[in-house]
């Protein structure tokens, strides 16, 4: 809480708000970049063992997969198209 004497936040305020911030940051890294890892591994593996036509087929999923995981490079690529 503030404390008037200190003009300042206690440390338990500071340390509980951090604790919070470091169990948001793990929620997101194991929602989010840890599937996008798995996904973006398993597709390049697929590029590497396919043939020319599958390679295509693999190398623009793994465009696809950029694209809706990373919103600046999918706003770059439809701004780039049009």
């Amino acid at each position: 809480m503030y404390n008037e004497s200190t003009g300042g936040f206690d440390s338990v305020s500071f340390a509980s708000v951090l604790f919070i911030a470091a169990i948001a940051l793990l929620a997101y890294i194991t929602n989010t970049v840890l599937p996008f890892m798995r996904r973006r591994s398993y597709i390049k593996a697929e590029i590497k063992r396919s043939d020319e036509n599958e390679c295509l087929y693999w190398q623009m999923e793994l465009r696809k997969l950029y694209i809706s995981h990373i919103p600046i490079l999918g706003r770059l690529f439809y701004k780039r198209r049009r």
